[in-house]
This record gives C-alpha cells, sequence and structure tokens, in this order.
C-alpha cells in the first residue's frame, strides 16, 4: 500500500497495492475484470517507455523499479468515491488473499 508521510497529504491522483509476483498481479486484475470493476497495471519505468528510451537517460540497471512497474496495480480511486464502491473494491482484493 502507499505510504504518505506525516508532513504531507495524499493527492487523490491514484491509489495502488503491490502485488507479490507478476503472476499474482494478473490474478488480481482478472478477479477485478470479474465483477466489473476496473483496474490496471498503470507503471511502465519511463526508462523503458518508448520516449524514455529516446529522449531519456538512466544510470544503472534499476531493478527495483522494473520489479516494482511488474507488480503494481492501481485500483478505482477518485475524489467522490462512495463508500459502497470502495467496499466492492475491497472485497474482490480480500478475496484474493
Amino acid at each position: 500500500r502507499p505510504i504518505v508521510p506525516d508532513y504531507c497529504n495524499h493527492n487523490a491522483h491514484m491509489y495502488y497495492v503491490l502485488a507479490n509476483s507478476s503472476a499474482e498481479r494478473k490474478i488480481i486484475i482478472k478477479a477485478f475484470k470479474d465483477a466489473n470493476i476496473l483496474s490496471v497495471f498503470h507503471y511502465i519505468p519511463l526508462h523503458s517507455s518508448p520516449a524514455g528510451k529516446k529522449y531519456g537517460r538512466s544510470h544503472g540497471k534499476l531493478e527495483i523499479t522494473n520489479k516494482q512497474s511488474k507488480h503494481l496495480i492501481r485500483l478505482p480511486f477518485w475524489t467522490s468515491i462512495t463508500k459502497d464502491v470502495q467496499d466492492r473494491v475491497i472485497n474482490v482484493l480480500d478475496s484474493c488473499f
């Protein structure tokens, strides 16, 4: 789960969880799809994106970034999300474990 330090406010841009593996991520995303809830993997590291490869630069192998990108799941999240929708999302996610 995301960590927001005490001295910061969440920007309401996204809420994510990290699966233990890319295989687990696929299972979780399918469970959401089966429940008619959109969740996506979302994150492609900039250094491996087409524009990043063309214009960017990186140093080292960025192994942690690459690993996390294969485990991240973006959950439904918006400023007016209802408690009912939150409960549905939580129940589907919980059922995967």
